[in-house]
């Protein structure tokens, strides 16, 4: 009888733990790595939405596509990511999240609007793209921001 209560007591807690690991860990884990991922590609994708767009380039205009895609794409999966995790609104600051959410579709959106000359409102669409970067940061709580 010993045996049987030792077996289904180990039992009961790695089942126990797989539930917790499975319902509240693994989704805050990959909530982090999306916010890294998120990072990335803000830092990396500065040089396209915070510089003129060329429009005689055909291969700025495919990664610009790209990287459209790709932050629209990173918008989605937060927001999925964030609602996965149960009780998601007592540990994140949902406005927040939807706000970063919003920023990262505005950046996708605000890709191909960079005026090619130097003109005040190129330069202003330029400076608040950088500025949705920001927001973007802090909204998410990264604690590296590029300058």
């Amino acid at each position: 009888m010993e045996i049987f209560l030792t077996v289904i007591s180990g039992v009961i807690i790695f089942v126990g733990g797989q539930i917790i690991l499975k319902f509240f860990i693994e989704p805050f884990y990959y909530r982090r790595e999306l916010v890294g991922e998120i990072a990335d590609s803000l830092i990396f994708y500065s040089r396209l939405y915070c510089n003129y767009f060329n429009q005689a380039s055909e291969d700025e205009r495919k990664e610009r596509i790209m990287a459209s895609d790709k932050l629209r794409s990173l918008s989605t999966r937060l927001v999925a990511k964030t609602n996965a995790i149960p009780f998601c609104d007592k540990l994140f600051n949902l406005k927040g999240t939807k706000e970063a959410a919003r920023s990262l579709v505005l950046l996708a959106n605000r890709m191909f609007l960079v005026a090619g000359d130097s003109n005040d409102a190129g330069i202003n669409l330029l400076i608040s793209n950088s500025e949705e970067r920001d927001k973007i940061f802090n909204f998410l709580e990264i604690r590296f921001k590029p300058d």
